[in-house]
């Protein structure tokens, strides 16, 4: 069986298989090729014109268009270890939606994004620039997330940030400036370091590996995964873009994926980089890619198309008691256009992440949002909101838009005498009480509007029980 597949057909079921198998005997007691082939010529002549067969090209299998009727079950070594679904990890730390997205960025991939990124930023700015946290990459991721519910990540960030037809969420989390410059500075390697290496993807290495570990930590793929390709759409400058006619944008970086055939899931992904770093092409590529994207299964089904699909890999994936079939993310994405190609792989990580703590918390919570219509749509808005209210909680300085103003006033719970003197990011003017002294401001009157400095204001001073009564 390993050398020849048997026809079983009609009325010649029992002889076919005789001489399928008289076939295999002599294939493996061959040693001479001219013996052997005649052998398997005079085997598919006793067959009958009936009995199709197929010879591969270097002679050495035989493939029937159909295969024997075998009943039974699997042995116990060939069932699934691991319970298909979320992990105990996973379901003892996902509390809300925010807690389950948290799952797929550790506590060392933050502690890169906040270091390396206040490192670049001081090498951009210079002085001036005031360290950043978790919270402020969290609302910028908030942000992201949210561009894409609305559809708007291809949109201008003028027009996000209009005061008139934007988005009202925008202004209250951050400045358009700060968010421009947050996606210009975002950090993922020191730059002293990558130049010293010779990995083409030295620049993001280091947090795209700790954040695949944190895709096979938190969910378990179930019976059927599926191995494939993907393309992450770019144009610019990069060490290993891509060329796919038949994807959509053509041009880009490729990814391998494997995921969950029910749920979608996307458990373990590569990035392929072309040839190695001595410049030879890669041998047996698409044998090795499915071994590593498969790495660490036992028992699953693998689902893959013809690119993969081979004997040779076969028999690996059998050593692994893994089976294999052959042949067989658009929406609310947060992409937006960049020049650096890290950028856009972690937008699509973004994307990823998302959609994997989607599936994570309605596997958890299959209750969650039942008669929607949408649940995904649902989950990345309540998802986003959670992200940027950290960061509009604490936020110094107000939006001048009154949309804008009021999301920030139920974050905070302000008052309307704290809204009125606290300062706002709006454009300065005169106060209207000093006269001749043209001294500027950003506090107006709560009831007329009018411009006031903090010499000629009122402000009334509140104790913390007070302000939160």
């Amino acid at each position: 069986m390993d050398d020849v597949l048997h026809l079983v057909d009609g009325e010649r079921g029992q002889t076919g298989t005789k001489r399928w198998a008289q076939a295999s005997a002599t294939l493996n007691n061959t040693d001479n090729e001219a013996n052997h082939r005649a052998a398997v010529e005079e085997v598919s002549a006793e067959a009958g014109p009936l009995d199709v067969n197929y010879q591969s090209k270097d002679g050495s299998l035989l493939w029937s268009p159909s295969s024997i009727q075998t009943a039974g079950t699997l042995p116990i070594d060939c069932a699934i270890k691991k319970t298909p679904g979320p992990t105990k990890f996973s379901c003892s730390r996902a509390e809300d939606i925010k807690s389950t997205f948290d799952l797929f960025f550790s506590e060392s991939m933050r502690k890169i994004l906040i270091t390396l990124t206040n490192l670049e930023a001081q090498r951009v700015l210079g002085k001036g620039w005031r360290k950043l946290d978790w919270i402020d990459i969290q609302g910028y991721i908030g942000l992201m997330i949210l561009a894409g519910v609305y559809r708007s990540h291809h949109e201008p960030l003028a027009s996000l940030w209009q005061g008139e037809t934007g988005r009202p969420i925008f202004c209250a989390t951050m400045r358009k400036g700060r968010f421009m410059t947050l996606s210009r500075i975002i950090c993922f390697s020191n730059m002293d370091k990558r130049r010293k290496k010779r990995d083409k993807m030295a620049e993001i290495r280091d947090f795209w590996e700790k954040w695949v570990k944190c895709l096979r930590l938190v969910f378990n793929p179930g019976p059927d995964v599926t191995v494939g390709d993907c393309l992450v759409r770019f144009r610019g400058r990069c060490p290993f873009r891509n060329y796919m006619p038949k994807k959509l944008g053509r041009y880009g970086i490729k990814l391998w994926a494997a995921c969950d055939a029910r749920t979608s899931y996307v458990w373990n992904m590569q990035v392929y980089t072309g040839s190695t770093d001595d410049g030879q092409p890669v041998k047996n590529q698409a044998k090795r890619v499915v071994l590593d994207m498969t790495s660490g299964l036992q028992g699953h089904t693998i689902t893959c198309n013809c690119f993969f699909t081979s004997y040779a890999l076969g028999q690996e994936l059998l050593k692994k008691n893994l089976t294999m079939i052959g042949p067989v993310l658009g929406k609310y994405s947060c992409k937006k256009t960049s020049s650096r190609w890290s950028m856009v792989l972690f937008y699509h990580m973004l994307d990823v992440s998302a959609y994997n703590a989607f599936v994570l918390w309605t596997e958890i919570n299959p209750s969650w949002s039942r008669g929607m219509g949408n649940r995904r749509r649902h989950f990345l808005e309540e998802l986003g909101n959670a992200l940027v209210f950290p960061l509009m909680e604490r936020r110094q300085y107000i939006p001048r838009t009154p949309a804008s103003l009021y999301l920030l006033k139920e974050a905070q719970h302000l008052k309307g005498d704290d809204a009125a003197t606290a300062p706002n990011h709006s454009k300065r003017k005169r106060c209207r009480a000093c006269g001749k002294k043209n001294r500027k401001t950003s506090m107006m009157c709560q009831k007329c509007k009018m411009p006031i400095c903090k010499e000629h204001a009122v402000i009334t001073v509140y104790c913390l029980v007070c302000a939160n009564a």
